[in-house]
This record gives C-alpha cells, structure tokens and sequence, in this order.
C-alpha cells in the first residue's frame, strides 16, 4: 500500500512543473513554497496550485503550519535552513550525474564537455549543496538534433516521472535504497552566464 504522502514542495519555473503537476494531482502536496523574487517564474506553478488547491507561500517558515512528511526541493534556489533538514526528511533534485557536476547549472557543462547522457538526481539534502546520498537517477540521452528546450523539457518530465516513482514504489524514506556519493569522483562547476555562450567570427 502506497504511503500517504504529504509533502512541502519548494521550487520555481519550468523545471519544476511537471513534478508539481503530477504530485498535486496524487493528492502528495500539502503546501508549495515558492521564492519571492521568482516573478512570472513562479506563474504556471501557482495556476498548478490554483488548480489543485494548494496552498502557496513565499516564507519556508509556513511549512510548519501543515502536517509534512517530506520536503522536496526542486530547482529551488535558496538554501534550506538546517532546522528544517533535522526535523524532516528533505530531498532535492539536481540536473546532473551527481557527484559530478555538482554546483549551477549542470546541465550546461555536460554539454560543454560533451557528456550526451544527463542525469536528473534524486538526492538527500544535507548541510552542503549537492554532496547527499543519492535516491535516484533518471537519465536523458542528447541527439544532434534536440534543442535545449526540448532537453529542459525532457529532464523536466524525467525528473517528475523519477519523484512520482519513488514516491508511489516505497511507503517510508527508510526504504529507499541510497547509495554514497564517490567524492574521489566529484566535480564542482559554477554559473554559467549567456554571454559566454557568444560565438566570436570573422577573426
């Protein structure tokens, strides 16, 4: 029997969602918090919210209003108080094949160092960013011919696929089988911005 589930979902923009969508319609979500300077990032999530009647706030501290059982981060970006990493189990999604890649903007530097098979890692949270045992792994495999929105647009149905199995195949996060980040493996990479993707001819 699969567990009742009541999460605190925290994220923001396209990537997350899918993840939002499908777990909403489960009836997973309790209560979304969302950043405050997200803008229109934060639209389509609060139409998800809308449409579920879920509530939505812009304060982590509102979590504490609802009975939660899970904390799920994704493509939140602001850090997670330690308080809350203590007293709930706390996962967040990275782009990426965790523990390489660590940092922003995995997505990118996969590409740039020609690593065609991305992973979206389910990980623990844990006091530093994206050093957590991993949970799980779904991958997307890149074509010469896939835009990077339709790449988004893939890792972003991956990642939603790999939470709404995680959550529908084990009735406690003490049954989710977690495997150790190899730290002699990681890499850590750091913001890209667009106009270093500025393509100089002519000389």
């Amino acid at each position: 029997m699969t567990k009742s589930w009541s999460t605190a979902f925290l994220g923001t923009n396209h990537p997350a969602e899918p993840s939002l969508s499908i777990l909403a319609e489960r009836g997973w979500v309790a209560v979304v918090i969302l950043p405050e300077n997200g803008g229109e990032k934060n639209l389509n999530l609060v139409n998800i919210c809308n449409k579920y009647n879920v509530p939505f706030f812009y304060s982590i501290n509102e979590i504490e209003q609802f009975e939660v059982n899970l904390i799920i981060a994704a493509n939140y970006p602001k850090i997670v108080p330690k308080r809350f990493l203590s007293k709930y189990p706390c996962v967040n999604t990275h782009w990426s094949d965790l523990p390489k890649y660590r940092g922003v903007h995995g997505t990118a530097w996969s590409l740039i160092n020609e690593d065609y098979n991305i992973a979206c890692t389910i990980h623990w949270m844990s006091d530093e960013f994206d050093t957590g045992d991993v949970i799980k792994k779904v991958f997307v495999a890149v074509d010469d011919k896939m835009s990077i929105h339709e790449l988004h647009e893939q890792l972003a149905n991956a990642q939603a696929k790999g939470l709404e199995e995680l959550l529908s195949n084990y009735n406690t996060p003490n049954d989710w089988r977690i495997e150790k980040q190899d730290e002699a493996n990681a890499t850590y990479v750091p913001q890209r911005f667009p106009e270093e993707g500025l393509i100089v001819t002519g000389k």
